[in-house]
């Protein structure tokens, strides 16, 4: 059976997290997330915003085996977005909430 193809806003720098990474872990497949935060963190360097500096900022992840460049992939999400508190107030988190750190070996 084919999945049901999904109706995504446009990538663009006003866009809400739940709109651009989903707002449940199930809404947006790992893959389809990846490709729309590549997409946001080059329209905000090719626009010359510090957004995406701001939130490639991976130094509170750095040494943890799940990190991956700036994604965590226990969480499948950007490692500076906290699927909680970035959602509600747009802060900087970590993706796992620091509860599934673990360091490299």
């Amino acid at each position: 059976m084919r999945q049901p193809t999904l109706l995504l806003p446009p990538v663009t720098l006003s866009i809400r997290f739940a709109d651009l990474l989903g707002d449940k872990m199930l809404t947006i497949p790992a893959a389809e997330r990846r490709s729309r935060w590549a997409d946001w963190l080059r329209l905000s360097r090719t626009t010359g915003r510090a957004g995406a500096r701001y939130w490639s900022d991976n130094s509170q992840c750095r040494g943890c085996k799940h990190l991956r460049g700036t994604w965590c992939q226990l969480q499948e999400l950007p490692c500076t977005v906290n699927p909680i508190l970035t959602y509600r107030t747009g802060e900087v988190g970590m993706a796992c909430m620091g509860a599934g750190r673990e360091e490299r070996a």
